[in-house]
């Protein structure tokens, strides 16, 4: 299949998002925020649908609601004054129906709303596989760099406060990456998909290993391999290739709780 422009092409862009957003996703899994994921990204759809509907760059829009969604989210007072699960719960709720709405009567609605769900991978352009390889290492690189940072805060933020670390400061710049990554991958590959390599990668290698080094090495390779698979298994028997990458996602995370419930055992045994 590799003999294919537009294959190399799809796994170029697919895996760039796949492994950046598993890197975040160990980070949204341990600081127990994937439902502000979930919503994050049905903000970021409505924007994309905005854009489409009023002809104005979809990117430009889905930015810019997201942003508004992580001021929002990093304020200090987010879930103190109102449950955060019921404010979530409002925003992804109306913010879904509001993507499908927006979408509804243009020329193409009922494909626009598949592809915002399911995403269209395939038909990425070289160019736009490129730039969102680049966007994706930059983004991973600034994650890199704070690593500290980021670490203290989803472990001890306690300690991260008395050694001076402002965690409204930080929390904004964490927030900010991951609405960054979340507004373009859906662009390009669906809120489905997006949502998978933040979530299922990051929860096989916090259930393969308990060290957050290894587990996110093994989330990161993982949803490198799927996007391969995925698209090898689509090719080969005509599925969708969205919907593949995530079946052979869980087919992973099922195979990893497996094999840790054998080693339970066999410790116990032992």
């Amino acid at each position: 299949m590799l003999e294919y422009d537009f294959i190399r092409t799809a796994l170029l862009g697919t895996t760039a998002i796949g492994v950046v957003c598993a890197y975040l996703g160990v980070y949204v899994v341990l600081r127990r925020i994937v439902f502000v994921g979930a919503t994050m990204a049905q903000v970021s759809s409505a924007g994309i649908a905005l854009g489409i509907l009023t002809g104005w760059s979809p990117n430009v829009w889905s930015l810019g609601l997201t942003f508004l969604a992580v001021v929002f989210f990093a304020h200090p007072s987010f879930g103190k004054r109102w449950p955060q699960d019921a404010t979530l719960g409002v925003l992804f709720t109306v913010s879904g129906a509001a993507a499908v709405l927006l979408v509804a009567h243009t020329a193409r609605g009922n494909e626009e709303v598949v592809h915002l769900v399911q995403g269209n991978l395939l038909a990425m352009t070289g160019a736009e596989a490129r730039w969102l390889a680049l966007a994706f290492a930059g983004i991973l690189a600034i994650h890199a760099a704070l690593f500290k940072e980021f670490l203290y805060l989803s472990f001890d933020p306690t300690m991260a406060a008395t050694q001076g670390y402002r965690a409204g400061r930080w929390n904004m710049v964490f927030y900010l990456l991951l609405g960054v990554a979340i507004a373009l991958a859906i662009k390009a590959i669906g809120i489905l998909l997006m949502f998978a390599f933040l979530v299922i990668p990051a929860s096989l290698g916090l259930v393969v290993t308990r060290r957050l080094g290894p587990a996110i090495a093994v989330a990161m390779l993982s949803a490198a391999l799927a996007v391969y698979l995925g698209i090898w298994l689509s090719y080969r028997y005509d599925f969708p290739s969205a919907p593949m990458i995530i079946a052979v996602l869980g087919g992973m995370f099922a195979a990893g709780v497996a094999w840790r419930g054998m080693a339970g055992a066999r410790g116990l045994a032992g």
